[in-house]
């Protein structure tokens, strides 16, 4: 039990850990202005709408990348324990739907985000937990 709590808090942190990396990479590629106001979701709106397509993918990217990172290393401390993967992706799920409404982002970012994620999550499980 307690490998599975473990692998479940570790996992939960290296999936953000890769979130973080992965979208700091996209912010030095294309900076983020300083001066944006997040609180103002209109303003927001229009930053992402006119984000390059590239920046956009790097985030939907980090998303699904962090989630299989999470229940992956999930796996791999609690023994191949099931419920080791899910929690952890199932918390990066959790995080990006909260992002996602707390700023507008486009449509298809939320679609293949999401769905990533849950592929990602599947995935893990097909190659790291036990059968059974």
């Amino acid at each position: 039990m307690l490998r599975t709590v473990l692998g479940v808090v570790i996992g939960v942190i290296s999936g953000f850990v890769t979130i973080y990396a992965i979208e700091e990479i996209g912010h030095q590629i294309w900076p983020v202005a300083t001066e944006l106001n997040l609180k103002d979701k209109a303003a927001a709106a229009a930053f992402l709408a006119g984000m390059p397509l590239g920046a956009l993918l790097t985030v939907v990217a980090a998303w699904i990348l962090g989630a299989y990172t999470a229940a992956v290393v999930g796996l791999m401390l609690a023994e191949r324990r099931r419920l080791a993967g899910i929690v952890p992706a199932a918390m990066i799920f959790a995080a990006t739907v909260l992002v996602l409404v707390m700023l507008p982002h486009p449509l298809w970012m939320a679609v293949g985000g999401l769905g990533g994620i849950v592929a990602a999550a599947w995935l893990a499980d097909r190659l790291f937990a036990r059968a059974g």
